[in-house]
């Protein structure tokens, strides 16, 4: 994306891994996690140890054929995140565990809640740069948002939580239902929920699809569906994302795949 063409007007920005730093937190996340886990399935230290790394070699060894799964569909792979690998490593060690996906639900808000918050580094430039353009549009809860900037020193700014980038909804025909993107599996675009509160804010503001730029470091959460209606996108991705995800960003016309906050604010400056 050539910068000089932007004219944005909104600016929808995820928190979780946008201004934080998943990986710093991943650690403490991990270990909560893991903790809670080993009590559920009444396993010791040990088992749990050799459970957990087996299932993660084996995840990251095939990045195309896991991660967060509804009804058999992944909705974002296990490399974006600690969050979503946790999930995936749970749904293979708890599957002979009665609601196994309220139990994984359970853990990812107990070690969330746990876990403090680490920001990345120059998290407050990009939100001083932005603030009067940008919105927060995030999976994680609103309070949890809110609380958060109010440490970075910007209560005002507009949130959105609970957002459900992972919902998938089969009789919303607006959209494709899937998309090939040479990820070796189909990327679901269904994703109403998201979908409505990016329309509810657009309608707000009184502004196009083009003049929209989406920040965001899950590409299916955040940037597939922006992608597909036309939007700016700029992805942050985690350490463990592959090339072929990263270039599904840096290919596209209207977007930008950068590798820190400063590539960010000085991109779009």
């Amino acid at each position: 994306m050539d910068n000089s063409q932007i004219m944005v007007k909104l600016i929808l920005c995820d928190f979780d891994g946008v201004l934080t730093n998943i990986a710093a937190e991943a650690p403490t996340y991990a270990r909560h996690y893991k903790e809670g886990l080993r009590d559920l399935l009444d396993i010791s230290r040990t088992e749990l140890d050799k459970l957990w790394e087996m299932h993660t070699e084996e995840i990251l060894r095939k990045p195309s054929e896991y991660g967060w799964k509804i009804d058999g569909k992944i909705v974002a792979p296990a490399y974006a995140n600690i969050h979503i690998l946790c999930e995936a490593i749970a749904q293979h060690m708890l599957s002979e565990v009665e609601n196994p996906r309220s139990h994984a639900l359970r853990l990812y808000r107990e070690s969330y809640k746990k876990t403090p918050t680490v920001f990345r580094k120059r998290a407050a430039d990009l939100l001083s740069m932005l603030e009067t353009k940008v919105c927060m549009v995030s999976n994680s809860s609103t309070d949890n948002v809110k609380s958060k900037l109010a440490q970075l020193g910007f209560p005002h700014i507009p949130v959105y939580g609970d957002s459900h980038k992972h919902l998938l909804v089969s009789g919303w025909d607006e959209v494709l239902e899937s998309v090939d993107e040479g990820f070796g599996r189909p990327l679901y675009l269904r994703r109403k929920d998201y979908w409505n509160v990016v329309s509810k804010i657009m309608a707000e503001k009184q502004v196009k699809p083009e003049q929209v730029l989406v920040i965001g470091d899950i590409y299916e959460f955040d940037l597939l569906l922006a992608k597909h209606m036309g939007m700016n996108i700029i992805s942050l991705p985690g350490k463990n994302v592959p090339d072929f995800e990263i270039s599904a960003v840096a290919d596209y016309e209207k977007g930008f795949a950068a590798e820190s906050l400063g590539q960010i604010i000085e991109y779009i400056t």
